[in-house]
């Protein structure tokens, strides 16, 4: 998506929101009213809506090896241990990306906060396409977990898919617990806070021993979600029974430019293909005009080609295969040449009363000559008929006679 709207709730049903529309070369600005007037705004860009992190639990849990689609269903009975809830009132939610086998972050959240987002944003018409936890807009860096500060709640971000959102007055704690459960600790802190509020929390986070870096944020926190935010979202909330489906016209827009590129070279390759297959024709043409030249030399009257091989084997074996025969003769003695001179390729070869004519394509008159050499060795008598430089090699018709 090249264009979308993040959408945060500013209360628990959805009735006041705060959004941003996201867009190239486009500067970003907060907005605040109802779902009606985002309606009217923007009745058909995509939107994605932004949960608060408080309202969902993250889990780790080791994912059984097996088939993707069993792994989903055995997802309430793996949890079933570390929910207070009843399964089927929650939603459990895998990131976009996971390795079956290992230990994955795994979100729960109620069906019914689900149910409700889904229902109010089909109601006012509202092209909804993902849903994500909060901290999950916030930046990554290597070796580093990311907070944000707001004024009463703090997020923090520990991995692409794993994070958690907290009261502010609950983060050491929280921070404590998560970096005693973290497999790699990490190397620093990168703190986005309000402008006034960094001393506030400076004295508590300086407690967890680990360098902390600062830098001020405008009071909007979405602003700050909006500037760091990325597609495809770690971790998308609308899935299994949640899942929404995109609308044909976003499918369409999205495809539309893939299907022009390719029918553009599926043109090309049918032109391409047209003026090989006329170039392949005429080549026939000629070889095909010649056997038929060839073959009603060897046997006058014949109008039938569908047993020349038959025709032909007896005339051979009445001739005879050894020294007698000038068409054995010569290709014993031009086939040892032709085949150990490099960059030599025979094109044709025309056996006449009492010599042979050779039609070779070198790659340049360094070879020809030494191709003429080697048939010399060979005690056979060579003459150039042409000689001819055709953008990068050579095409030369040679005539072999029998050496005296």
């Amino acid at each position: 998506m090249d264009k979308y709207i993040l959408v945060y709730p500013l209360s628990d049903d959805w009735k006041i929101v705060a959004w941003c529309a996201v867009a190239p070369d486009e500067s970003l600005q907060v907005k605040q009213g109802t779902l009606e007037t985002l309606a009217k705004v923007a009745p058909q860009m995509p939107i994605v809506a932004i949960l608060p992190g408080t309202w969902l639990n993250m889990f780790s849990i080791d994912l059984p090896k097996g088939r993707a689609a069993q792994v989903k269903k055995a997802l309430p009975f793996l949890l079933e241990e570390q929910l207070a809830e009843d399964l089927d009132n929650v939603h459990i939610v895998l990131p976009e990306v996971y390795q079956l086998g290992k230990p994955t972050p795994v979100a729960v959240i109620s069906k019914a906060r689900m149910q409700t987002l889904c229902d109010i944003f089909k109601n006012h018409q509202l092209n909804l396409q993902q849903a994500v936890p909060d901290w999950v807009c916030l930046p990554l860096f290597d070796n580093t977990w990311t907070l944000h500060l707001g004024q009463t709640d703090a997020q923090v971000r520990q991995k692409a898919d794993l994070g958690f959102s907290v009261q502010k007055n609950l983060l050491l704690p929280m921070l404590n617990l998560a970096l005693s459960q973290a497999e790699h600790k990490p190397q620093s802190l990168n703190v986005y806070h309000l402008a006034l509020e960094a001393a506030d929390m400076e004295e508590q986070l300086t407690k967890l021993n680990i360098p902390l870096a600062y830098e001020a944020v405008a009071d909007e926190s979405l602003l700050l979600w909006a500037q760091h935010f990325t597609l495809p979202a770690a971790l998308n909330l609308l899935q299994g029974e949640f899942f929404v489906k995109p609308k044909v016209s976003e499918i369409n827009r999205v495809w539309r430019k893939a299907a022009v590129v390719a029918a553009a070279v599926v043109v090309v390759q049918l032109l391409h293909s047209s003026i090989e297959y006329q170039q392949l024709k005429k080549q026939y043409d000629v070889v095909h005009g010649q056997v038929l030249e060839l073959y009603t030399s060897v046997f006058p009257g014949q109008t039938q080609t569908n047993n020349a091989r038959a025709q032909l084997e007896p005339l051979l074996t009445k001739s005879g295969g050894g020294a007698n025969n000038p068409l054995f003769n010569y290709l014993q003695e031009v086939s040892e040449p032709l085949l150990n001179t490099p960059n030599v390729h025979l094109q044709q070869i025309a056996l006449h009363e009492k010599s042979m004519t050779l039609e070779v394509v070198v790659d340049d008159f360094a070879a020809l000559g030494q191709l003429e050499s080697a048939l010399s060795a060979k005690g056979l008598a060579v003459k150039q008929e042409s000689a001819s430089l055709e953008k990068d090699h050579v095409i030369a018709k040679l005539q072999v006679t029998e050496g005296k």
